[in-house]
């Protein structure tokens, strides 16, 4: 296993991740196969990409097309002072993880909508620079052996002189909960016994000063 630094113009390589991260979704727990375009929601494996969407606006897309995905990664991994890797097995690319910096108010105006920003800048401060961790995952067939730990492990490790905090935000189904708790952040909202995120009940948001 080998952890290499992603370049935001190495095109053949945003190109493999974006592979990755497509082949990541698509399956548990996230399930990220088809959009509807009209709302932006996800659907399953039962609803495939050019079939009907449930809600009537037309047919499915590709949850993540390449050359959309490709280009979202080269954005995210731009950003100020960010940090990108992917692992490789055998040769062959099997996940990725980076990480960026931002203000608590950047980040609460880029994931929540205008109402409910406020509500994330109060718990933290708006002007507070964090080190957001953006994006982790392995292939399925590559979970559960530490991967995901060494390569978020690695990433935070690139900013430790000094270090911001941190925050990430998940799923409560995702192991990425277990990561967050090995680098010693802590449940702001979203855990059972802190406020629940105002736009989705199953996201839980980690911090770490």
């Amino acid at each position: 296993m080998e952890f290499e630094r992603l370049d935001r113009n190495d095109l053949r390589k945003l190109k493999k991740t974006a592979e990755e991260y497509r082949e990541t979704f698509a399956t548990e727990p996230w399930k990220e196969v088809s959009r509807c375009p009209k709302y932006d929601k996800f659907y399953g494996p039962e609803n495939p990409p050019g079939t009907n969407c449930p809600c009537g606006c037309g047919k499915l897309e590709e949850a993540y097309p390449v050359i959309k995905t490709t280009r979202y990664i080269r954005d995210e991994i731009s950003k100020e002072n960010a940090v990108a890797k992917t692992a490789i097995k055998d040769g062959k690319p099997i996940g990725f993880g980076w990480a960026y910096e931002e203000t608590v108010e950047e980040f609460a105006n880029t994931k929540y909508k205008p109402g409910n920003r406020e509500i994330i800048t109060t718990i933290v401060g708006k002007k507070t620079k964090v080190i957001y961790l953006s994006e982790f995952g392995f292939i399925e067939k590559e979970r559960g052996k530490g991967y995901g730990t060494e390569i978020t492990r690695q990433v935070v490790e690139e900013y430790s002189r000094p270090q911001k905090p941190l925050l990430m935000r998940t799923n409560k189904s995702s192991t990425m909960r277990f990561i967050a708790e090995k680098l010693g952040m802590k449940p702001i909202m979203g855990s059972d016994d802190t406020l629940p995120d105002p736009e989705n009940s199953e996201r839980i948001l980690y911090y770490k000063e």
